[in-house]
């Protein structure tokens, strides 16, 4: 939850362990964005592009492979309108 300015007003999964961003300035938060694409806009963090930066991560990315295989969920999988690909959580969201 977040008040009219946009700052939070209950803690959130980070605040309590079970979520944690990786590499923010390559792998930005997006919204308006069922899938990315040129009408996606980026929220916070850097430009997710893994044709030109290595450091973007996919769902093939090892990182990725290797936070799945221990319980996360990756944000770059998230469905509805934002794709956040810095962000993995054991809660899923």
């Amino acid at each position: 939850d977040v008040d009219s300015e946009g700052n939070r007003t209950k803690f959130s999964n980070h605040s309590f362990g079970i979520a944690l961003d990786i590499n923010a300035s390559a792998n930005g938060l997006y919204e308006s964005c069922y899938t990315i694409g040129p009408g996606c806009r980026l929220r916070m963090g850097g430009e997710w592009n893994p044709r030109r930066n290595p450091l973007s991560m996919t769902a093939q990315h090892p990182v990725v492979i290797g936070m799945k295989r221990i319980g996360f969920r990756w944000g770059g999988e998230l469905e509805g309108l934002q794709k956040d690909f810095m962000h993995f959580s054991l809660a899923g969201d």
